[in-house]
């Protein structure tokens, strides 16, 4: 959920953040330090978002709460992709989310 915004969030500044919140998990940082490997600082510090935006448009939903297909995928598809319509689905409190995560720590 980014937004351009000359002015907002770099991106690098994100990663810096994420790492700091992170020290002590090292999948998280490899998997950060993967995520990023192609970019220089240079490049992630060009890339700002407005925060304010992300803030009041990200949200966490339960994967039982995401519309779907009522059957099964047929034989033969794989990989179907479709996109959802989130606007009736009940989103997760930040609260809540962020103590499940930390239940799984």
């Amino acid at each position: 959920m980014l937004r351009a915004d000359d002015k907002g969030l770099s991106l690098w500044e994100l990663v810096r953040d994420v790492q700091r919140i992170a020290a002590n998990n090292f999948d998280i940082l490899m998997y950060i330090e993967d995520f990023i490997k192609n970019f220089d600082e240079a490049e992630l510090s060009n890339i700002r978002f407005d925060v304010g935006y992300t803030d009041r448009n990200l949200y966490v939903y339960k994967a039982e709460n995401i519309p779907r297909f009522g059957e099964d995928q047929p034989m033969g598809v794989s990989k179907t992709e479709y996109d959802s319509d989130l606007s009736n689905s009940t989103f997760l409190r930040n609260d809540i989310f962020v103590n499940w995560v930390r239940d799984f720590q």
